[in-house]
């Protein structure tokens, strides 16, 4: 009963404040100015020629076309619903009469851009302009600017008339970032006109759209198109960040439109055959087949990686679901599964609003040895100490040459907790998990490797916990034990000990991981994951673990990457994509096995970015990373995330296909609305525009629209204070 009232508590302290936040909000922003495309236009665009003002747009909101490009609303009805007013005005209807004006007005044309499109309407700056004109003629005032704030879209049409202009992979970059230095100015001119907070989407990823993935049935993304997306995106973060330093009384944020999009598009997903990658899920082969000088390539490569710490704001596909999905999913534990959800969104948001994490130098070790011939906690035959250690191992990340620092793990665990929370959300519908079952290297391993040999048997490993050498490559704990920790649990026993502790120490599950182990064998004798699993399994076979315990347990399989390096030996980067692929294969067979044995829990990492490691960074004084062998981080997780995807398959989605438009034309001549000369459909439309994410070639459903700006919550209340 104690329990029901705890998390009752929490469903209605969490409901209450978001009451509080969405009451402040309505009392501060009171109009909403609004400049763009399709994906913002309310009904700007002209009757006679445009496809939103034709059947059947407009059948689910308000039931006829209403010049918006969709079966109902579109993102400018969200965002003005999340300010609580009525959406603003289109522009064209400004003279209805002043009450309509009070909410702020819709200067957004469909089909428009940050420059002259094909589509012939106004372009952002002309928009502008027009906004401007009005306060010129007195029909807002500056003080109605102050309690305003704007919302920019840009969906990409630019993108499509350089397309259409016979433009070339060759010259995209250079227009990309013409098209972002024009929109700095756009941004700037609201600005300076009087509005002080500006909402600007990311453009969402355009290889995903109908308009691209009609060719294979909506079965995969264009992962081409995409990456014009991301390199649109990186430009446009370093925009955002420049103008919010320069005027600290402004205030800019990112719709994460691509994080929005590619996260519902993959919770929706039928297992492995949908392919819309994050930021960091970029495929090295996109940018081998740009065929582009290779200067430009690497440039690219470059850019895709460093646009993974552009990535913000919360868009994990359970932030995209709601409290009636699961309701629906598991009635009898609703009421503590709410509360278990509600709890990790409040950790996810506590953790985002919380100081980030301050390294002094984020690539230097703490523990240096004094030389490349030796290592941390190297002694020469002296017993002379060839290493020197940090005064202050909390101001570091890495603690070798390879491991982070218990602080760093700290600062890596307080990221992975939304992951693991899911986790235990799960969990919580049969019971807690009680057992914790670890596979992989030094990076998980707690006590396995050989005191005779291991360095982390060695002073100073284990510095600061438990103050002395424990097995551990750190100054203190793990990942292992963070994930222990998280689970409410002990760490788990070394394998190599299990003899020496009694039979409660097992509980918890055991830890076969050995560090400098990999996939495959490496250059050191402990065993390979395949091996540790073999050893897994014989226990089970001993009668150590029941299946029953297996059930309410969850296996972490940590992979660093020490196969790579086994592969840097000798092997070539000609080679190295093969290899990735064969090392991900092998991989997922150990997955599978994992799960075939018992444990259906599982989490794996993805492989850090292991050009930004100390031993690779050592040549150039740790001030920065080898993106060569970052890249190879992005390919593998990549080809992991597709595997991890495959074994997952759900066949409980709601949206049956996300690429597959609900109106589709029957021909490449026509569009969704078209009729022929005798007045005949030249579309058919789906008989459940609610389970559709796209309702034509470009725009977003009703619903696609509401699970979008369903993730973009957190960064507009940002705006509001």
């Amino acid at each position: 009963m104690e329990k029901f009232k705890l998390f009752l508590y929490v469903f209605v302290v969490v409901v209450l404040a978001g009451a509080e936040v969405q009451a402040a909000v309505h009392s501060h922003l009171q109009k909403l100015f609004v400049f763009g495309d399709s994906y913002a236009d309310t009904g700007n665009s002209r009757k006679i020629s445009a496809s939103s003002w034709k059947p059947p747009y407009g059948i689910t909101f308000p039931g006829k076309p209403s010049g918006r490009f969709s079966d109902g609303r579109v993102l400018t009805d969200f965002l003005a619903k999340f300010q609580g007013i009525r959406s603003p005005i289109p522009y064209k209807w400004r003279k209805i009469g002043p009450k309509a004006l009070r909410y702020g007005m819709n200067f957004a044309y469909g089909g428009t851009g940050v420059f002259d499109t094909l589509g012939g309407g106004p372009n952002m700056t002309t928009q502008i302009n027009m906004f401007q004109k009005l306060i010129q003629e007195g029909v807002y005032s500056m003080g109605d600017l102050q309690n305003s704030m704007a919302l920019v879209a840009v969906s990409g049409n630019d993108y499509t008339t350089y397309q259409a202009r016979n433009g070339t992979l060759n010259d995209v970059q250079a227009f990309i970032t013409s098209l972002i230095n024009q929109l700095e100015l756009d941004l700037k001119h609201i600005n300076d006109i009087g509005v002080k907070k500006i909402a600007v989407n990311s453009l969402q990823p355009v290889g995903c759209l109908p308009l691209s993935t009609g060719i294979n049935s909506y079965q995969k993304c264009n992962d081409t198109a995409n990456l014009v997306a991301i390199y649109h995106n990186t430009l446009l973060q370093k925009v955002v960040q420049k103008i919010n330093s320069e005027n600290k009384n402004s205030k800019v944020v990112i719709l994460d439109l691509y994080g929005a999009f590619s996260s519902v598009l993959q919770s929706s997903s039928k297992g492995d055959h949908i392919t819309c990658p994050w930021l960091y899920k970029i495929d090295f082969v996109v940018c081998l087949s740009l065929e582009l000088e290779e200067e430009k390539m690497c440039s690219l490569c470059k850019v895709i990686y460093h646009s993974i710490g552009a990535a913000h704001g919360l868009t994990e596909p359970m932030f995209n679901r709601t409290s009636a999905e699961f309701c629906h999913d598991y009635p009898s534990d609703a009421l503590v599964l709410l509360g278990f959800w509600l709890i990790s969104i409040k950790e996810a948001i506590d953790d985002s609003s919380r100081t980030r994490w301050k390294f002094e130098n984020p690539l230097k070790p703490c523990c240096m040895p004094i030389s490349s011939k030796y290592q941390c906690g190297s002694l020469n035959s002296n017993g002379t100490k060839m290493y020197t250690v940090c005064k202050n191992p909390k101001s570091a990340f890495f603690w070798d040459q390879v491991h982070p620092t218990q602080m760093g793990w700290t600062a890596v665990s307080s990221s992975l907790k939304t992951t693991l929370y899911r986790t235990e959300v799960q969990a919580a519908l049969h019971s807690h998990l009680r057992r914790l079952f670890v596979f992989g290297d030094s990076y998980a391993d707690t006590g396995n490797m050989r005191r005779i040999s291991a360095s982390s048997w060695k002073p100073p490993y284990g510095i600061t916990i438990p103050g002395k050498p424990s097995g551990r490559s750190s100054d203190g704990w793990v990942l292992t034990d963070f994930v222990a920790k998280i689970q409410g649990i002990h760490t788990p026993v070394p394998y190599e000990r299990r003899k020496k502790h009694a039979p409660k120490r097992l509980r918890y599950g055991m830890n076969f991981a050995h560090g400098g182990s990999g996939v495959f064998d490496t250059l050191v004798s402990f065993p390979n994951l395949t091996t540790q699993i073999h050893m897994f399994q014989q226990l089970i076979q001993e009668g150590v673990y029941s299946v029953r315990d297996l059930h309410n347990s969850m296996a972490l399989v940590s992979v660093a990457g020490n196969d790579y390096t086994v592969y840097g030996k000798n092997g070539t980067m000609k080679g190295v994509i093969e290899y990735i692929s064969s090392l991900i294969n092998q991989l997922e067979l150990d997955l599978k096995r994992i799960n075939d044995i018992g444990v259906k829990k599982i989490a794996v990492n993805n492989l850090q970015p292991i050009g930004c490691l100390p031993y690779r960074t050592a040549n150039n004084s740790y001030q920065n990373c080898d993106d060569t062998y970052n890249v190879i981080s992005i390919y593998h997780n990549s080809l992991l995330q597709k595997v991890v995807e495959k074994m997952n398959r759900n066949n409980k989605n709601s949206i049956v296909n996300p690429l597959k438009p609900c109106c589709k034309p029957i021909s490449s001549e026509y569009q969704c609305g078209s009729v022929n000369a005798n007045g005949t459909k030249m579309y058919t439309v789906c008989e459940t525009p609610e389970f559709a994410f796209f309702w034509d070639q470009v725009h977003p459903t009703h619903m696609g629209w509401t699970a979008v700006t369903s993730s973009l919550k957190t960064t507009l209340y940002s705006l509001s204070f």
